[in-house]
């Protein structure tokens, strides 16, 4: 079995992965590393991989949008289970750096997003920049000769000092050899990001599922989502997430992503969706899952 995750190593979709290889027991699996969520669901469209771990919302920063755009045009692609993972955000230092000479932070935007006022108590007159990993973060900073950001620095300014620092899981620490100058930064206690296992397969029901759908309402309708909206009330199923995303065909059309409890194995699931099909434009199913428990963490 072929993985596929948002890498390089040492990034929380890793950890995700390895999360879900230990909960299934799962020995045999290749982990492939790709670079982008672009190019990730493209090894999973080619069959390059049976299997993708996305992550799809943060509990501070909210919606991973372009997972969700990208999950909408996916074909032959089904949830088949969620991952909350537990993490911390850690500022990283090359040993021997000291906090207060710190001119320059590295990280992911979300992480970054999620230590703002950390960030802005301690270091507010350090410059951050935005890099698509917290991994390649953590890597600029053990290895400054390989950053753009350095050596720029180092042209322009010759006789200055630069120090820099990341911010990232311990793991990263430990990859890159790198210190912890100081720990649990983020600005919540409890940050949670939920990762979707995405793969080909449809779930047995368990009896504690969740099922999403995607889906927009018919054109010139007045009240059109009201309606589907009540086709869950009335069955009274519980609904656990509603988020929307333009068409990015017209302005002011969108698709429509529900979570809900149950499975599509369901009788009272099967009429709800049934009849939503009548009320909607389009519809798909993106899958059932288990349940899983809150937990916490970042979404990179």
């Amino acid at each position: 079995m072929k993985i596929g995750y948002l890498g390089p190593k040492g990034t929380f979709s890793e950890q995700a992965l390895k999360k879900y290889l230990n909960e299934n027991k799962i020995s045999n699996a290749e982990a492939i590393p790709v670079s982008s969520f672009f190019d990730l669901f493209q090894v999973f469209s080619s069959g390059k991989c049976d299997k993708i771990i996305v992550p799809i919302e943060n509990s501070i920063e909210g919606s991973v949008s372009i997972n969700f755009d990208l999950l909408a045009k996916a074909e032959n692609a089904l949830i088949e289970q969620e991952i909350l993972l537990d993490i911390e955000q850690n500022l990283l230092g090359n040993i021997g750096t000291a906090v207060d000479q710190i001119t320059d932070i590295y990280s992911h935007p979300q992480p970054l997003a999620q230590c703002q006022k950390y960030l802005k108590t301690h270091f507010p007159d350090v410059r951050t920049y935005q890099l698509d990993s917290t991994s390649l973060a953590a890597e600029m900073v053990a290895k400054p000769e390989l950053s753009i950001i350095a050596h720029s620095n180092k042209q322009q300014y010759p006789d200055k000092k630069f120090v820099y620092a990341a911010i990232g899981s311990r793991e990263l620490a430990e990859i890159y050899g790198l210190k912890i100058l100081a720990e649990n930064i983020g600005d919540y206690p409890n940050n949670t990001t939920q990762f979707f296992v995405v793969g080909r397969n449809k779930t047995i029901s368990t009896g504690s599922d969740k099922t999403s759908i995607l889906f927009s309402t018919l054109k010139d309708r007045p009240g059109g989502l009201y309606e589907i909206l009540g086709e869950f009330a009335s069955e009274n199923i519980n609904l656990t997430r509603i988020t929307s995303r333009p068409t990015k065909e017209v302005l002011g059309e969108y698709l429509f992503f529900i979570d809900f409890e149950g499975h599509v194995d369901d009788p009272v699931v099967q009429e709800v969706l049934a009849s939503i099909q009548t009320k909607a434009s389009f519809f798909k199913l993106l899958g059932s899952y288990k349940k899983q428990s809150t937990g916490c963490s970042s979404v990179r």
